[in-house]
């Protein structure tokens, strides 16, 4: 499986609809309503949201579910009020499950204040591995991903270059898998950062530039309770010869994927 450095545009039909709306200093209450008679299981919900100067401390923040049990929730891309530690704007995610046609409402809380409290659990565990990589696993999925940053005094070939997952883990324990990077194109440097770390997701963020200037982003995710890795990428120009691949074989028995042969006409490996 290959990622070529081509520009992507990803659209996402709403399955829900979430209303926030502010009732009180320190609290926004979420409505979430089910249009399409489903039930969701284990969803990732992410909420813009925003507050007064001052009024906001990220490590007040709480969310209240619809049975007034607290709930693990997470802010991610903050950014604070100038020269101090108060929250302009942040994304607020969390998990839920949510019947069909269901109408539930959350409420988030917060405080000017960090208040000390004992934040709910999930099975989403970040450690730090041997080298510079991080594992970022769930009770059902886990990935071993590369971390830190170098810059080389002349560029290097691609295949000389490590890629950007360097395992991947099933349910049972087992490693397997990893990355390639690939393509003619030389490259003088990457930066691979841990941007956040749970409870609800963790996310590691990558960069690779090229000799030519070009740079491409990849951003890999891991829900809590989720058995999935999830990959962003963005190049700032079309490369198509170059990217990176990735390796699911190494480390397990043969396996087959099933293809739809009549869909992927443009690929001469399917047309022999």
């Amino acid at each position: 499986m290959t990622l070529r450095l081509l520009g992507v545009l990803l659209f996402a039909f709403p399955l829900v609809l979430g209303v926030l709306e502010s009732t009180q200093a320190g609290e926004t209450k979420i409505l979430l309503r089910e249009y399409l008679n489903q039930r969701w299981s284990n969803q990732l919900l992410t909420y813009p949201c925003s507050a007064p100067q001052g009024a906001c401390h990220p490590a007040s923040v709480t969310l209240i579910g619809t049975q007034g049990q607290q709930m693990p929730v997470q802010l991610s891309e903050i950014e604070f009020w100038p020269g101090t530690d108060s929250v302009k704007s942040a994304k607020l995610s969390f998990i839920t499950d949510l019947a069909p046609l269901a109408e539930d409402t959350y409420t988030v809380r917060y405080e000017a204040q960090s208040v000390a409290m004992k934040e709910p659990t999930t099975d989403l565990q970040v450690v730090p591995g041997e080298g510079e990589v991080v594992d970022i696993t769930t009770s059902q999925f886990g990935a071993r991903l590369l971390l830190g940053e170098r810059t080389y005094a002349e560029p290097v070939p691609a295949s000389e270059v490590p890629g950007p997952v360097v395992a991947l883990r099933l349910a049972d324990g087992t490693w397997f898998g990893g990355s390639q990077m690939y393509g003619p194109a030389k490259l003088t440097g990457y930066s691979a950062i841990l941007t956040d770390r749970g409870p609800v997701f963790a996310r590691v963020a990558v960069r690779y530039t090229y000799e030519n200037g070009n740079t491409m982003d990849l951003a890999f995710r891991i829900v809590a309770g989720d058995n999935t890795i999830r990959c962003d990428a963005q190049v700032k120009q079309d490369q198509p010869e170059d990217g990176f691949r990735w390796v699911l074989s190494r480390g397990l028995p043969p396996f087959i994927f099933h293809v739809q042969d009549e869909a992927r006409q443009d690929r001469p490996e399917f047309t022999k």
